[in-house]
């Protein structure tokens, strides 16, 4: 028999009520209290102590929630694997979407994470490359750690979309639950080639999700050194999220758009959440049975039975 301990501030006010009693009954002894004289049986008397004293135990036994032996159920278990395709190049430090489009993007996908314990995820990163960076994991921690450090000086730069749709590709050949995609990007893509990888990646059947990080109006893009970049002629960069582009990726690959200009972060973690195609499987589970209903019963009885040789 083993003890849940859930009841443990119940207990410890029997116990001092408990005290209280022993308490009054030891100053009633010693004289220190008045004392009604009355003529009873030893029998009797043993009898009431008897009662009181296993109606008080089997309190103290319920109270600590009493289980022995096994019991089985069929637990339905819902879970998920989804993809994260993050845009790296040096466009998503713009700070037009606070405090940046990064770090606006990492955040949708931590509150993903976060709020799906059931699920599993992989994060793929893309610039000038793509790059696998958490293979499909259920260990949040340490998908979470590789996120938090994650910027554009982990890749080689550039804005090729169409690396990381291949690395995406390829991670869903390795399994084939992987049924949701989310792409966190402000569409400034270099290349035109992520068209034709598009409609191939479409065809492998995900739920895909593109979230636009970023302002049609733009923002300089802070370096590393504090500096904005510039171009080769020395102009100050300005960032802008191609608004067209985004809506081009989106219907390829038939996925929902979701703007952060018109849909707050939130709010696009909540919808993404709710949509991500997930299994259902079931499994047994064992678990140990409560008995704290038996020892509830033999309070119950016992207190009947100090009751009823209590009567004077």
């Amino acid at each position: 028999m083993s003890f849940q301990f859930f009841h443990l501030w119940p207990l410890s006010l029997v116990l001092l009520v408990l005290f209280a009693l022993y308490a009054f009954l030891y100053l009633r002894k010693m004289g220190a209290l008045p004392v009604r004289v009355f003529v009873e049986e030893p029998a009797r008397r043993y009898k009431r102590l008897a009662s009181l004293f296993l109606a008080t135990l089997f309190l103290a036994l319920s109270l600590l929630g009493p289980t022995w032996g096994k019991g089985k159920k069929k637990v339905e278990e819902s879970s998920g694997e989804v993809i994260f395709l993050l845009d790296l190049s040096w466009s998503m430090e713009a700070f037009d979407i606070a405090p940046s489009r990064l770090q606006a993007a990492k955040a949708i996908v931590r509150s993903l994470v976060e709020e799906n314990p059931g699920d599993r995820f992989a994060l793929v990163g893309f610039a000038g490359k793509g790059r696998i960076f958490v293979p499909l994991t259920s260990s949040r921690e340490g998908f979470l750690k590789i996120l938090f450090f994650l910027s554009p000086e982990a890749i080689e730069q550039g804005s090729v979309l169409e690396e990381g749709l291949k690395k995406v590709r390829e991670l869903a050949s390795r399994s084939p639950r992987v049924k949701s995609l989310v792409i966190l990007t402000d569409g400034e893509f270099f290349s035109r080639g992520w068209r034709e990888e598009a409609v191939r990646l479409a065809g492998e059947g995900l739920r895909a999700f593109v979230v636009g990080v970023g302002t049609p109006q733009g923002e300089r893009i802070k370096l590393p050194n504090g500096e904005f970049k510039r171009d080769p002629w020395g102009n100050t960069v300005i960032s802008r999220m191609k608004v067209e582009d985004l809506e081009e990726v989106s219907r390829r690959l038939s996925a929902r758009l979701f703007l952060l200009t018109e849909v707050p972060p939130g709010e696009v973690s909540r919808r993404i959440s709710s949509s991500v195609k997930r299994q259902s499987r079931y499994r047994v589970i064992t678990y140990p049975v409560d008995r704290t209903y038996l020892f509830s019963f033999l309070f119950f009885v016992m207190s009947l039975v100090f009751l009823r040789w209590s009567r004077k």
